[in-house]
């Protein structure tokens, strides 16, 4: 091909995907050129090394979007915003996702449409009057134009065979309109008949997979975990009874799920306080739908395919909460009538795991967060033979170079809790009356071609490639060594007098939320 007219080569040069335009790039000095000078093999590389992916055809040319993508990679990289909003917010149920937030006022469901003025999106504001029922909780997917409700009856309602079980049901509405979802059969509810009595939901929706967690704090209640593929009404998995209050999970594809156990699997309490290997070995659980149980199962009976342990705690520690986030789902897009230039690309996302560790005899408790992209779980899951079961990797299998542990502040919240979008977390901290958000980008693509390129660095950003040391025996058992790569940009703008108390720090794909007495949305 190097003998090819440069018009052939370039024809065949701009089909190709990102890493092959690079590998093509160094065949030759006159590839390199043809590379380099051609905007639309600059945007395809552009998108690639910033986790992007390119929107759908508009009268924008590859040339604008390339300039629009590098201008929110430099905004974000410095945390520079555009614009500033403010939002009231109640104490209703309220829900950020896709770039809407929505909260219950009464009995009314007012939703947002943030605005990105680098991507083109319009604010907009509407409102869904009067759901219909007892909301318990809500969740929603804006791309899919869905709106999932939950409203829990207790003994009474007609679809209760037995006086003392009650009925978990979800109903599928459009996120326009209210009404129900024109893709769902039927009546568009979902119905589970239930013993548990729940004070939480739990709720993950990735394309036609609605997760629901039932969460109870009732003794010897176990909490219940249902799949459901909400388009046809079939649930994937039925009731696997977890004794663990606090677990939760997260999709890692809308076949493969992410668990988070923890605790005593052999008790029937919930309550188990004494410090066992099982409470001090904390671990990640991967299910495989295809493979999923259609009856009741024990958490403890469970043929899951593998899980990820931490390393063992120390002896006079144990895990009393365990979370793990991650936005958006799987194979998530945008919405098609917002007409985005690009958006967070498919092929890696972010994970956060909270580990809430307590120390005997000691009432506070310490938070840790683990950092681990999807890349982690797929390069280990490779390696699983076919049709094994229950396979286990060690910390020291994936965690020292496929993860990173960073112990979060005091203030980092389980309440506000979309603080991870693609490869970004974000949290908050405080430094006598300043208030210091924090955002940690993990783009490996990025972090390296800063590294090579030696990119300069704003004022307050740093890229972390040393390996963190965590020396604390009250904690682990052994020292804990985490690596993988990291950029760090800090913000210290907002002092308590002149902004007010700020609760939490959120992220979203084009807009930074500060949660405060008087809010703020950048």
């Amino acid at each position: 091909m190097t003998s090819l007219p440069p018009e052939l080569v370039i024809a065949v040069l701009v089909n190709l995907d990102f890493r092959t335009i690079l590998h093509c790039r160094q065949v030759c000095a006159t590839w390199k050129d043809l590379v380099d000078r051609d905007t639309r093999m600059q945007y395809t590389v552009e998108l690639g090394t910033a986790g992007m992916e390119d929107g759908p055809p508009s009268n924008l040319t590859p040339s604008a979007r390339l300039a629009l993508l590098r201008e929110r990679q430099s905004a974000w990289r410095r945390l520079a915003w555009r614009s500033e909003l403010t939002f009231p917010m109640g104490f209703g149920p309220w829900e950020l996702y896709g770039g809407v937030l929505a909260q219950m006022q009464d009995v009314n469901l007012v939703l947002q449409q943030l605005p990105s003025a680098i991507r083109g999106i319009k604010a907009k504001k509407w409102e869904i009057p009067d759901v219909g029922m007892d909301m318990r909780d809500f969740s929603m997917d804006p791309a899919q134009d869905l709106l999932i409700v939950v409203e829990h009856t207790m003994v009474g309602y007609v679809f209760c065979p037995s006086p003392s079980a009650s009925v978990c049901c979800l109903y599928l509405k459009s996120l326009l309109t209210g009404a129900p979802h024109p893709a769902a059969v039927g009546s568009a509810v979902l119905r589970h008949q239930t013993f548990l009595r729940p004070h939480m939901y739990i709720i993950r929706i990735a394309g036609d997979h609605l997760g629901t967690l039932l969460l109870s704090r009732a003794p010897g209640d176990p909490s219940e975990l249902l799949i459901w593929n909400w388009r046809t009404g079939h649930c994937r998995l039925v009731r696997v009874n977890l004794h663990f209050s606090d677990s939760s999970f997260a999709f890692l594809t809308p076949r493969y799920l992410l668990l988070c156990p923890f605790g005593n699997e052999e008790s029937d309490s919930p309550d188990n306080a004494q410090y066992d290997d099982s409470r001090r070995s904390p671990r990640i659980l991967v299910l495989d739908m295809e493979l999923a149980p259609h009856e009741p199962v024990q958490l403890k009976n469970l043929e899951y395919m593998c899980d990820f342990l931490y390393p063992k705690l120390g002896p006079t520690c144990r895990v009393v909460g365990m979370t793990i986030r991650s936005a958006p789902a799987p194979h998530w897009q945008p919405h098609p009538s917002l007409q985005v230039p690009f958006s967070v690309g498919q092929e890696e996302r972010l994970f956060v795991v909270s580990l809430y560790v307590a120390e005997k005899g000691q009432r506070q408790l310490r938070s840790l967060v683990s950092l681990i992209p999807s890349s982690t779980f797929f390069t280990s899951l490779s390696l699983i033979p076919s049709e094994t079961i229950r396979h286990t990797f060690t910390w020291a299998d994936w965690g020292p170079k496929g993860s990173r542990f960073y112990v979060t502040p005091s203030e980092v919240t389980i309440v506000w809790i979309c603080y991870v979008c693609g490869m970004s977390f974000v949290f908050l901290s405080r430094d006598g009356s300043q208030q210091i958000v924090t955002l940690l980008d993990f783009n490996q693509r990025d972090i390296r071609r800063a590294g090579l390129e030696k990119e300069p660095l704003s004022q307050h950003a740093e890229l972390v490639t040393q390996a963190t040391t965590f020396a604390d025996r009250d904690i682990f058992e052994d020292v804990v060594q985490t690596s993988l790569p990291y950029r760090e940009t800090r913000m210290a703008s907002f002092d308590e007098e002149r902004e007010g108390w700020i609760d939490a720090a959120m992220i979203d794909e084009d807009s930074l939320i500060l949660v405060s007495s008087v809010s703020h949305l950048f």
